[in-house]
């Protein structure tokens, strides 16, 4: 066997080796992780970024609209209509955000703790679900002069103008 014929087996062997070893750190990672509880705390981010993006959502006209009867109506009822239900939205909104903050207060009072490997304050992972909740019932009044611009009656009005 030659010296590059060596080299080339070493550098392979070196590669395999490295391979092995990163394969065997990845899964001690996922075993440490497992029982630090990185499943609760995947868990707390994934709700929080689901409710912290529902104000930003609606602004932007992504919530999904039941806009088969809308869209038929004369624009002076269609606007009364759309502006009943931002009311009677906001309203939903308002009770189910005072009630998250009064149960996320409520958690900071009673000292209520995470019941899964890590003991976290409940109030913590809580505070995105209040926070997103409270976004979401800002969104709709500073909606109630526009119209959600991913909607047919907002793409049907861009047409005319352009």
């Amino acid at each position: 066997m030659t010296i590059e014929g060596i080299d080339t087996l070493t550098a392979v062997t070196a590669i395999l080796s490295f391979s092995v070893m990163s394969r065997s750190d990845l899964m001690f990672g996922f075993v440490v992780l497992r029982y630090i509880g990185s499943d609760d705390i995947a868990a707390w981010l994934c709700a929080a970024s689901a409710f912290l993006a529902l104000g930003h959502t609606f602004r932007h006209g992504e919530m999904i609209r039941v806009g088969l009867l809308i869209d038929k109506m004369p624009e002076k009822s269609r606007h009364w209509v759309e502006l009943g239900c931002l009311v009677i939205g906001t309203g939903f909104i308002a009770f189910f955000a005072y009630n998250a903050v009064k149960m996320n207060y409520q958690s900071y009072l009673f000292g209520d703790m995470s019941q899964g490997v890590v003991l976290v304050p409940m109030w913590i992972p809580q505070i995105g679900y209040s926070l997103g909740l409270v976004i979401l019932l800002i969104a709709p009044p500073l909606a109630s002069g526009q119209t959600p611009p991913n909607t047919p009656s907002a793409q049907a009005g861009q047409n005319v103008h352009s």
